[in-house]
């Protein structure tokens, strides 16, 4: 999540879209795609440089493809997101202060550019790094006028549901919940609207 909606070209080294693991020495850090799930993987229909992980069985894009849940499904619903918004793809980085240790936010803010935007366009990242169990009371502060003032109804671009209202001043916001909890090793990209405040 952090990787395609942070700024830069993102890089995802083959076989990482489905969870791939790799082990040593660095020959085995990528073995052949797991495309299926057989003796070759569906690499080939030969015999393959290097003998498949242990976990093709589960780990391999036949099986993924078909789950929304999916890590691939993630990757793939993450792609289209930059692609469709352009704050993702080259809008400015604006940290975002949190009030929880294990979890790391950021706004990508692309102002209004004339007549090729008519709008701009904020998306506010939320990561919770935490493993295990939800993490309750996090709160978000911005100081600064990166964003201009009013009422935002953020929209989780992840699942299309609405969250908490954001009340933006002059100076930013300060003690933002969007939600009374955030699950653990879970991501929220949230579109900024200002249309209805």
């Amino acid at each position: 999540t952090v990787l395609l909606t942070m700024p830069g070209v993102p890089f995802i080294y083959y076989g990482e879209e489905i969870g791939m693991t790799g082990g040593k020495p660095d020959e085995k850090i990528r073995t052949p795609m797991q495309w299926a799930n057989d003796a070759t993987g569906g690499f080939t229909t030969g015999e393959p440089w290097e003998s498949l992980n242990a976990d093709v069985k589960k780990v391999n894009v036949a099986a993924q493809e078909a789950d929304s849940t999916s890590l691939l499904s993630h990757y793939r619903q993450l792609i289209g997101l930059r692609n469709e918004h352009a704050a993702l793809r080259t809008g400015a980085f604006v940290p975002v202060d949190s009030s929880c240790p294990s979890t790391f936010a950021y706004m990508r803010h692309l102002p209004a550019s004339g007549a090729e935007t008519q709008d701009s366009e904020t998306v506010l990242v939320i990561v919770n790094f935490a493993s295990k169990g939800e993490q309750t009371g996090c709160t978000f502060s911005y100081n600064g006028d990166a964003i201009p003032a009013g009422v935002y109804r953020p929209t989780d671009l992840l699942t299309g549901e609405l969250v908490t209202d954001l009340t933006v001043d002059a100076n930013g916001f300060h003690g933002y919940a969007p939600s009374p909890s955030l699950a653990p090793r879970a991501g929220y990209v949230l579109l900024l609207d200002r249309s209805s405040g």
